[in-house]
């Protein structure tokens, strides 16, 4: 005559998988929702998801490389960015600012990227296509303020607005297959 009444709460990527950020390796086979990292914990990590990442924070510099299979909604690198970035799908924004950025980027395709940086980019910033399709890895904005850029950007699809300002291009090369909309070099191109 009586009922019982059972509660339960579904878990996210980050509450079932724990581990220690500072380590030399973590993962995760689910979905991410929020990866937050403050004061330079990947050092020597990487971070893995397979999955799609709704939004990966980082403070205080990365030197570990991340790594995501599906799409990710926003990465955001805070005082360095050392080592590669790579979206295996869509990554619709990602922002990097303080230090350097000698790690590349690697994406299926890219919203908006975006490098705030000291000392310029000298990591590859490369499309490679969605679904099998090359000509799919579409570049919406790519903005670079500050520092040198010395580094290959390759959009094997069609690229919106590519924007380097306060510095050169010393030794890259804009390379797009499909249609360019707006380049626009500001402070020298070499």
């Amino acid at each position: 005559d009586g009922f019982f009444v059972f509660l339960f709460k579904q878990k996210t990527a980050d509450e079932i998988y724990q581990c220690d950020w500072s380590s030399d390796v973590c993962s995760s086979d689910l979905d991410a929702t929020k990866i937050d990292i403050r004061g330079g914990a990947t050092a020597a990590g990487t971070i893995g998801v397979d999955g799609n990442l709704k939004q990966l924070g980082i403070r205080g510099g990365q030197a570990g490389a991340i790594t995501v299979g599906g799409e990710a909604k926003k990465i955001d690198i805070r005082d360095g960015m050392n080592a590669a970035v790579t979206v295996g799908k869509l990554l619709k924004t990602f922002n990097a600012a303080g230090g350097n950025a000698t790690g590349a980027l690697t994406a299926g395709a890219i919203g908006k990227a975006q490098f705030k940086t000291a000392n310029g980019v000298a990591g590859a910033i490369e499309t490679t296509g969605l679904n099998g399709d090359a000509t799919q890895g579409y570049l919406t904005q790519l903005k670079v303020s500050t520092g040198a850029v010395n580094a290959a950007v390759k959009v094997t699809g069609d690229a919106g607005k590519i924007d380097v300002k306060g510095g050169t291009t010393a030794a890259a090369t804009i390379d797009v297959d499909g249609n360019l909309k707006q380049l626009s070099i500001r402070g020298g191109q070499a």
